[in-house]
């Protein structure tokens, strides 16, 4: 290995590490709700386990390991079997309901951050989210009673997170006369506005935000409020329940953004492309824009020289300067093949074996001789094996012989190499 080689290695490693460096660390444990045992109950719903809790009223647990009732199905909304998680085994359903005196009223979930947020840090959140289908009451109003909207919050707050309503229960009619909460909304999934959304089905949805500091815990919930009394819908002075609705969750991810990325790459002699998104966490490395410093935009570039490039990686909530040190590094492995060999068993030079050495990965590697009519004579796919100077296991004349050996190079695109020389054989 030439010592060139040996310090490119050196930087290439270095630049790995860098890489796993950006990589985020989850703050939310259990973010597929894989880990909850099934509840020891006929609902399958949750109020605390050992990483989520619920902010109010208990929440559904949704597991493939954890069957239900069909009878209870069948009287709970936000308990479809027939919807799978989103990934891994779990997800939490989340139940909303609509009043007759104007309250829209949701569950939610809650958990412990593994590390309190930092004021004037930025974080990356992301989680996938459905709709249930209305289901409505005999005494839902005339009007529009859903034109209201109903979405999900994200809160956050430095102790543990309750969301609740005062109420009255009259029979089987609830009268709600305020809802409380000592948490704050930092973001909103409003994702159900959109054109093509569709009710019972996930959606992927993420932002990002400046945390305030000091936040340990993060809600997730429909929302909460009261409608306006003049609104068609309402029946003020009513008890009961209008609609029942509710809300899938699952996959959630909170992520701190790095306040800079910097990282090293090579080119090729005469140029190569630069992927961005590879010095990205690959969570969120596709949801920005990258923004060079001349101007130009794209996460994909054909960079010709060596040197220092500035741009910005830019989300929603904050850029992220990026400083991209380019380096020219030669693309083709460091071959040797001997000139001259001499099968005779004499122990010196009795086999041609090229030597071949990269810092990438070599594949479809093939070495191949030809006599001087360009037939060949000898070929293996095996770097490590080489040529006794035997054809048809006897030994040919002296004289001079082609060789050729191809392969291929990984690294970004990757490359096809040919490379080809002379060589004699003596006895």
């Amino acid at each position: 290995m030439s010592f060139k080689y040996f310090l490119y290695s050196i930087i290439c490693f270095l630049s790995l590490v860098n890489k796993s460096d950006l990589l985020g660390q989850n703050l939310i444990l259990d973010p597929s709700f894989d880990e909850i045992e099934c509840p020891d109950n006929d609902i399958n719903s949750i109020e605390l386990t050992p990483t989520w809790y619920a902010t109010g009223s208990d929440a559904y647990l949704l597991n493939t390991n954890c069957p239900l009732d069909p009878n209870i199905i069948a009287s709970i909304v936000a308990l479809n079997p027939n919807i799978l998680p989103y990934r891994g085994i779990g997800y939490i359903s989340l139940e909303s309901v609509r009043t007759a005196n104007g309250y829209f009223i949701a569950e939610g979930i809650a958990t412990e951050l593994t590390k309190i947020l930092q004021a004037d840090h930025f974080y990356y959140f992301e989680m996938a989210t459905l709709n249930y289908d209305i289901r409505e009451t005999p005494d839902t109003p005339e009007g529009d009673c859903d034109s209201f909207g109903r979405y999900l919050e994200v809160r956050f707050s430095d102790e543990p997170i309750s969301i609740y309503s005062e109420t009255t229960q009259i029979g089987f009619d609830f009268f709600t006369t305020g809802i409380f909460d000592n948490s704050k909304v930092r973001l909103y999934d409003q994702s159900s506005d959109a054109p093509d959304f569709k009710n019972n089905q996930w959606n992927p949805y993420w932002d990002c935000f400046e945390a305030e500091g000091n936040e340990k815990h993060i809600a997730i919930s429909g929302n909460n409020f009261q409608i306006n009394p003049d609104a068609d819908c309402i029946e003020e002075d009513n008890s009961g329940l209008v609609f029942f609705s509710g809300h899938g969750v699952d996959a959630v991810k909170l992520l701190e953004l790095p306040r800079f990325i910097d990282t090293t790459s090579s080119i090729c002699p005469g140029g190569g492309k630069i992927v961005l998104s590879d010095f990205v966490d690959p969570t969120y490395s596709d949801k920005g824009t990258y923004v060079w410093s001349d101007g130009f935009t794209g996460a994909e570039r054909l960079i010709t020289e060596e040197g220092i490039y500035n741009l910005e990686f830019i989300l929603p909530c904050v850029s992220i300067p990026i400083s991209l040190e380019v380096v020219e590094f030669p693309c083709k492995a460091e071959l040797y093949v001997p000139n001259i060999f001499s099968p005779n068993n004499d122990g010196i030079n009795d086999e041609l074996i090229p030597g071949i050495f990269s810092i990438y990965e070599i594949s479809n590697y093939n070495f191949q001789i030809f006599n001087r009519w360009g037939e060949i004579v000898f070929q293996t796919n095996d770097p490590e094996k080489g040529w006794d100077g035997r054809i048809k296991n006897k030994f040919p004349t002296e004289g001079m012989y082609a060789w050729q050996i191809t392969y291929y190079l990984d690294f970004e695109e990757g490359l096809n190499i040919i490379e080809s020389g002379d060589v004699i054989l003596i006895h």
